[in-house]
């Protein structure tokens, strides 16, 4: 039962007046009890929902609507610019990296010329019959070039990477800038302003019939992504980007590089440690060798100097008298009696002056034997003591390339 209702019913019966008469007074008391209904909600809507609007507070939610929307757009573009810093640190720290180990395989390649210039100096000592240019000389001249070439290569790509580790530097610091002042619009919100969830259901309450339609037709201007990425900002996004994929291609071409370089260099330590090898087991042989033939030389050598002595020693005796009996003596009586006689001669005598003449060139012929005997002894054992210090100094050198392959050892004033 409204009001109206209650009214009718609080009215008396009629007794006197007329019915429309009454009729009348009850219209004008309706149309005015719905007036004041629509009155009391239209009042209530405004105090709960929609208070009265002004134009101050139109143009104060439209800035407001404005700088969050700007605010959140900048917080886009700051998150790119962090994440785009985040890359380019991530970059510099795998450039730095990458640049180390090209130092340290740099480091790595001048210890093994130091040490290959040291094998080619220790290989100087060698005794002058074993000074003739061979096989390890030619593979430790190899090796040097190609120790030089790897040097040249890698550094090179040394510059290039501390080349690219500038630029991605420069990028950074042009990215913390933009950062920097895209940052600071960041403080221009302003914690006063409903949020977001608060904002929309404002939005969405009905506003009563009776506003003022003008102000409802006060738009803000429209906020942009492009408006907020300055030009700055691309430039800054532009140049990082294409200094992380510069520094990338870098890495990749080093690594490369440092791979190919490092398999070479261990193939060539290999070879040249392989030919010194060889060279130590080839003048073992001929070391061995020379120690049997100096034995045979030396048995030779002493064959001669007893068949000397044996010769001599016939030779001496051949008409001593103390080893001659009576009958044997080329001037016995009855030897004596016969040559008395004309034309009779004996040849004993003759024979033994020739035996004698045969003894004294068999004497001689040995003793020129005896002599290239001992020329060759003297030759064999100048060799063989060659050999011997050329295996010393070509185990040193092997030695030293093996305990210097690790590479910790420090290179002072070396190179």
């Amino acid at each position: 039962m409204d009001k109206t209702e209650r009214v009718s019913a609080k009215m008396p019966e009629l007794t006197i007046g007329t019915e429309e008469w009454r009729s009348r007074t009850l219209r004008g008391m309706k149309v005015s009890q719905g007036i004041m209904q629509r009155t009391e909600k239209y009042v209530a809507a405004r105090k709960s929902t929609d208070p009265s609007p002004f134009l101050r507070d139109v143009l104060v939610r439209h800035a407001n609507d404005a700088i969050l929307k700007y605010c959140r757009l900048m917080r886009e573009v700051t998150v790119k610019l962090r994440r785009a810093l985040v890359k380019v640190n991530y970059e510099i720290v795998s450039g730095t990296r990458c640049k180390e180990r090209l130092e340290k395989e740099l480091d790595y390649i001048r210890k093994d010329i130091v040490t290959n210039r040291e094998s080619q100096a220790t290989r100087r000592f060698r005794p002058e019959r074993e000074l003739d240019r061979d096989g390890a000389d030619d593979l430790l001249c190899a090796e040097m070039k190609h120790l030089v070439n790897s040097k040249k290569v890698l550094e090179v790509q040394l510059h290039i990477v501390q080349d690219g580790l500038q630029v991605l530097q420069n990028a950074r610091k042009n990215l913390k800038a933009t950062l920097k002042e895209r940052g600071r619009v960041m403080e221009l919100t302003n914690e006063s302003v409903a949020s977001i969830h608060f904002q929309k259901l404002w939005q969405e309450k009905p506003r009563p019939q009776t506003a003022n339609a003008k102000l409802g037709a006060i738009q803000p201007n429209p906020i942009e992504l492009a408006e907020v990425k300055t030009p700055e900002v691309e430039i800054s996004l532009r140049e990082a980007r294409d200094a992380m994929k510069m520094s990338c291609k870098n890495r990749e071409e080093a690594e490369n590089a440092i791979k190919k370089m490092r398999s070479l260099k261990d193939a060539a330590h290999l070879s040249v440690n392989k030919g010194l090898s060889k060279k130590l087991n080839e003048t073992n042989n001929l070391l061995q060798q020379l120690s049997i033939h100096n034995g045979e030389n030396r048995k030779s050598l002493q064959m001669a100097n007893i068949l000397s002595d044996k010769t001599e020693l016939s030779k001496n005796n051949l008409m001593r008298t103390a080893y001659l009996t009576c009958r044997e003596r080329i001037n016995r009586p009855m030897v004596e009696v016969y040559k008395r006689h004309g034309g009779q001669d004996l040849s004993g005598a003759k024979d033994i002056r020739d035996a004698s003449n045969i003894l004294l060139d068999a004497l001689v012929d040995n003793s020129r034997n005896i002599d290239l005997l001992n020329l060759a002894k003297m030759n064999i054992h100048n060799d063989l003591r060659s050999k011997a210090q050329a295996i010393h100094v070509d185990g040193d050198v092997l030695r030293l390339r093996r305990r210097n392959a690790d590479h910790r050892w420090p290179i002072k004033n070396k190179y």
